[in-house]
């Protein structure tokens, strides 16, 4: 499976789902299916569960964000992605 990694700034307030969409288009373009874009249709199922796009069906995508960084994978199927950011502590308290 051809996976793609998107990344950008992010503020942590708003827009994930706008930097979703850009990047889903994005990746329809690689795979040479421009014809899809105007389709792309994102759906909200609620609080807490993961988006999914009902046109085109076959897109599969992880979404990530840690501080002011955002990432999101695509590819065909399920896949996953995480990103956390850096900070200091104690060993004993990670350890805990």
């Amino acid at each position: 499976m051809d996976v793609m990694i998107y990344y950008t700034g992010w503020d942590g307030k708003n827009g994930s789902h706008r930097l979703l969409l850009e990047a889903a288009a994005d990746w329809l373009r690689e795979q040479d299916r421009t014809d899809q874009i105007d389709a792309l249709a994102l759906m909200d199922p609620g609080t807490y569960q993961k988006p999914y796009f009902s046109s085109p069906s076959d897109i599969g995508f992880s979404i990530s964000h840690s501080g002011n960084f955002w990432m999101c994978a695509f590819g065909r199927g399920e896949l996953g992605l995480d990103v956390q950011g850096s900070q200091k502590c104690s060993p004993k308290r990670l350890a805990e």
